[in-house]
Formats: structure tokens, C-alpha cells, sequence
């Protein structure tokens, strides 16, 4: 089995009524293939735990993927060869953290927050191969070093600099 966890963002406010109805379509449509987990709604941020079968988890989370209520779908983490669910007899309960006063809510909604804005900084500052390992839910210090043989080529123009010091910056 797979266990996927992702954190995306919202395109748009949602009523309370929405989230539930996400939450009673994703419960009939994920049951029909055997896929458990949970969904917590923040704000605008969804974090979502799905595991089942490799095959039936990959389509769920394209399918999540392709919903225009859904942006910037990160994968925090994807556990392969999985033997236990977590989540079996809750087949994709949904949990809402707004306008919750109840302190450990409050704190996973803010967890949530910050670890979604520091994927968005490691997105800006990281090499793209490697930010592929991170939403492919692969981590990169697992896949093993590659060499390979390059050839650079280096340029050089004559005169340059007293080209270019003939146009204006």
C-alpha cells in the first residue's frame, strides 16, 4: 500500500457547506476504491492523508490535482510498501480548524501555515531536479548520486567590453 500526505491551497474561499460537501463526496468516491485517510480544512489550506493501493492513491491525487478548487498541491511526504492504514475506519473524515477556539486546533492550523510557507521558500531557493524529489514526495537525500561526463563550452567575444561600453546599460 501508499500513504501520501500533501498540503494545497484553496482558489478561493469556501463556505462551511462546500468543505462538508467535499468531505461526503470524497468519503463515497474514495470508498469505492478503497482509499482511507483524512482531510483537515484551514483557512485556505487542506491538509490531506490518503493511503490505500499505489494505483487507486495515484489516481485519487490526480483527481485532486485536476479540481479547480485545488492549487499548488504539494507533497509533504509519500510512504511506499505501506502494511497498516491509519485511517481505516474513518475513509476520508473531514475536519474544518476554522473559527475553532479550541488551542490544539488553533495549533495545527498554524503548523499547517508555517510548513506550507516553508515548502514555498525551499520551492524558490532549490534546484529544480530536486524539487521535483520533494513533490514527487521523494527525498532527496535517499537517491543515490549520479555521474555523469559534460562538455562546457566556453565563449569568448573580442572586444567586448568595448562594445558594450558603447551602448546604454
Amino acid at each position: 500500500m501508499k500513504r501520501i500526505m500533501y498540503i494545497s491551497t484553496t482558489t478561493r474561499k469556501l463556505t462551511d457547506q462546500e468543505i462538508d460537501e467535499i468531505g461526503r463526496r470524497s468519503t463515497v468516491n474514495n470508498a469505492r476504491v478503497n482509499v482511507t485517510g483524512v482531510l483537515l480544512s484551514a483557512h485556505e489550506f487542506f491538509f490531506q492523508i490518503l493511503e490505500g493501493e499505489e494505483a487507486d492513491v495515484d489516481r485519487v491525487l490526480e483527481r485532486i490535482r485536476r479540481d479547480p478548487r485545488h492549487k499548488d498541491v504539494l507533497i509533504l511526504k509519500a510512504e511506499q510498501g505501506v502494511s497498516d492504514r491509519l485511517f481505516s475506519k474513518w475513509s476520508m473524515k473531514t475536519i474544518r480548524l476554522d473559527g475553532s477556539n479550541h488551542m490544539i486546533l488553533q495549533a495545527i492550523r498554524i503548523m499547517l501555515e508555517n510548513i506550507t510557507e516553508s515548502h514555498r521558500i525551499i520551492e524558490r531557493y532549490t534546484q529544480p531536479a530536486v524539487l521535483q524529489f520533494l513533490t514527487d514526495g521523494v527525498n532527496p537525500l535517499n537517491v543515490p548520486v549520479r555521474k555523469t561526463e559534460q562538455i562546457i563550452l566556453f565563449g569568448d567575444i573580442v572586444a567586448f567590453s568595448y562594445l558594450s561600453g558603447l551602448f546604454p546599460v
